[in-house]
């Protein structure tokens, strides 16, 4: 017991560490499984990819999985999203989830085009690319 006493400011961290942790992992926990995370699972070959805060350009000899990226909205804000895509093999997907987790829009239902979204509320819409064994290239950008 003298050890507990002698080092008490120490177990006092430790604990309070242990249980900042614990919180931190139970909240990522529940947001990866209720949606509000998006957890990037993908395998590529040969990608070269372009990323800023409003594009996001990506060649690719293989892509496999999904990507997410996120931008952030303002209640009221016209997002306008230029987009094209070239498929050589398998398929891909991109999808415009909006800031209610909601899946909008199918950006690749032609090879390219322009998307408008206003938001509803303040928060972080998505744009989530499937590749389904996929090579190619897509090239995004928004304002």
């Amino acid at each position: 017991m003298e050890i507990f006493k002698k080092y008490k400011a120490i177990w006092i961290i430790l604990i309070a560490v242990v249980i900042v942790v614990s919180v931190g992992v139970t909240i990522v926990i529940k947001g990866i499984f209720s949606g509000k995370f998006y957890a990037d699972s993908f395998s590529e070959k040969g990608a070269i990819e372009n990323s800023t805060l409003s594009s996001w350009n990506k060649s690719y000899s293989y892509l496999n999985g999904h990507i997410t990226k996120g931008i952030k909205v303002k209640d009221g804000e016209e997002l306008t999203i230029n987009y094209s895509s070239e498929v050589k093999e398998g398929s891909l997907k991109i999808v415009f989830i909006n800031e209610e987790d909601k899946e909008v829009k199918n950006l690749i239902e032609d090879n390219s085009g322009v998307f408008k979204y206003t938001a509803k509320s303040k928060g972080t819409c998505h744009i989530q690319v499937i590749g389904d064994k996929t090579k190619g290239q897509f090239n995004l950008s928004w304002k």
